[in-house]
């Protein structure tokens, strides 16, 4: 018996079902031999134990692997989201804990699931445990964040010598491959990222910190040591996170710290509203060093607004954002990660998605202020367009409050001239893009949504035209593209520009493919769709 069988308590040698040729059984497979598990590191990844487990016990097949453990082919080698985790409880007999606890401390869903709403949470729970749940990155608002959807492996090399030196082969740890983490907390120095470019069911076999440098692998560049201070909060920010329960940084308790860090450095105003500019002037040389670190990577670059990541966190109604934007703001607003952390923690954040009825009642009170100042005004012989910039408020704003006080003015809303309602119609039943109609009539833009919102007829038909235009362009297009090369294959044409395919395809498959029935009907063209 080798050394390596022996260690991981193979007493009566390897099992059939690891033996050349031999398929492992999806129902209970590791109750029907004695196998001594291998050991689930504190902060491994679940992904790289299996790569350990099939490794060690010289299984052939990482599908049949990844079968036996979860029940699932490709379950084990997609190494950020788990699936079927109940299933792998079952086969491993609870080793490691329940199903919920491997899911959160051992892949990237502990990362993701304390910025969310609790009952969210248990629901993504749920479902990655019973099964699989295809739209996940979807559901945690990924693709809307902005941040790519891929998250690439990443280890510290000093940290792979030591796990060699004490395991006898290396792991991937879970505190080092969070999308804001680009350093080793523990070593101070920056991370490796490695890449597959196959997708989870392409892959045959495990990615290991340990293999040869290949061209799919990259040292994260850090750019001094104001740099490597900013990313170094960020990965210890990272880190805490992650042990935390789901729902436990949700918004309005994010929301609640970055108003109070505005309100101490003058950029809340005194009815309560974030004066986003101030902050942006007080933070954008720290972000500016965490926008170059991120647009830098060699794989996964991405870009933070910092403008926009202001919008989307300090308000209370807004949808939550990516836990890196999160993140990246509290490290550029505190000296330290222990700051940031118990700026969070803090007893007396609001626990709601609203303000604190204190605070509700003072811009209350601001607001009725305002109010009284604008009505005297107003009943003063004021406009309105002068009251409300007099009182700090819009136009709109001022109209509204001179409605709710049945204050009399002049309305000084504009009217087509005659005959301009019908041509707009016209024009707009003919599908003219809404922008020249606009520009041709001398109205606004805001005058032509008004009225397609108000006539649905009107609408439908401007839409209908709109369709047909598209449709014929984009068949006009492919058809010149069939005879200027005749004989070509769908996947080059579909490579040429303006090809008008990917409209064809999603808007009027049946034309598109009678148009070119020969390349349809090949046995083969599923490989290249």
């Amino acid at each position: 018996m080798s050394s390596s069988a022996a260690s991981f308590g193979l007493a009566k040698g390897i099992p059939p079902q690891f033996r050349k040729g031999a398929h492992l059984s999806s129902t209970r497979p590791l109750d029907r031999w004695p196998l001594k598990l291998p050991t689930l590191q504190c902060e491994e990844t679940l992904y790289s134990w299996c790569a350990t487990y099939h490794r060690r016990s010289m299984g052939v097949s990482a599908l049949a692997t990844s079968q036996a453990l979860f029940g699932s082919k490709y379950a084990a080698l997609r190494h950020d989201f788990p699936s079927h985790v109940a299933q792998f409880e079952t086969a491993t007999e609870g080793a490691f804990g329940n199903a919920r606890q491997v899911a959160l401390r051992h892949t990237l869903l502990g990362y993701f699931l304390p910025f969310s709403s609790r009952d969210f949470a248990e629901d993504i729970l749920t479902r990655v445990t019973s099964g699989a749940v295809p739209d996940l990155k979807m559901r945690l608002g990924i693709p809307a964040s902005g941040i790519r959807g891929y998250h690439p492996l990443k280890f510290c090399k000093r940290c792979v010598a030591q796990d060699v030196e004490k395991f006898g082969w290396a792991i991937w740890r879970i505190p080092h491959q969070p999308p804001s983490t680009l350093v080793c907390s523990r070593h101070q120095r920056p991370l490796v990222l490695t890449w597959n470019t196959a997708s989870p069911v392409h892959r045959r076999s495990w990615l290991l910190p340990d293999e040869p440098a290949t061209d799919h692998r990259a040292e994260v560049k850090v750019g001094g040591k104001r740099a490597d201070n900013l990313l170094q909060r960020m990965a210890a920010i990272s880190a805490h996170a992650q042990t935390l329960a789901p729902g436990a940084w949700r918004h309005a308790r994010l929301v609640a710290v970055y108003r109070h860090w505005a309100k101490l450095h003058g950029a809340l105003s005194p009815g309560g509203s974030v004066r986003h500019g101030a902050i942006f002037e007080t933070l954008l040389s720290d972000f500016r060093i965490v926008q170059s670190a991120f647009q830098g990577l060699a794989f996964g670059a991405c870009t933070l607004d910092l403008a926009a990541i202001l919008a989307n966190t300090t308000r209370w109604g807004s949808t939550s954002a990516h836990p890196l934007k999160h993140i990246a703001l509290l490290a550029a607003m505190f000296e330290s990660a222990e700051d940031a952390i118990r700026a969070v923690e803090a007893d007396g954040n609001p626990s709601t998605d609203e303000p604190r009825l204190e605070e509700r009642q003072d811009r209350t009170d601001v607001e009725l202020s305002r109010r009284d100042q604008f009505v005297h005004l107003v009943r003063g012989g004021a406009t309105i367009r002068s009251a409300a910039t007099s009182v700090g408020v819009t136009t709109t704003t001022g109209v509204r409050w001179a409605h709710i006080n049945s204050l009399h003015f002049p309305s000084r809303a504009k009217h087509l001239r005659t005959g301009q309602l019908e041509a707009i119609r016209n024009e707009l039943r003919a599908g003219v893009e809404r922008k020249i109609v606009a520009a041709r009539n001398e109205v606004s833009l805001t005058t032509i949504h008004r009225l397609l919102s108000a006539e649905h007829e009107l609408r439908d038909q401007w839409a209908n035209a709109r369709h047909a235009m598209a449709r014929a362009a984009n068949r006009t297009a492919w058809l010149n593209l069939l005879r200027k090369h005749p004989g070509a294959s769908a996947k080059t044409l579909r490579k040429l520009p303006s090809n008008g395919w990917a409209w064809l395809y999603r808007h009027d498959k049946s034309w598109l493919s009678s148009s070119l029935p020969t390349l349809w009907e090949r046995p083969d063209d599923s490989a290249e769709s």
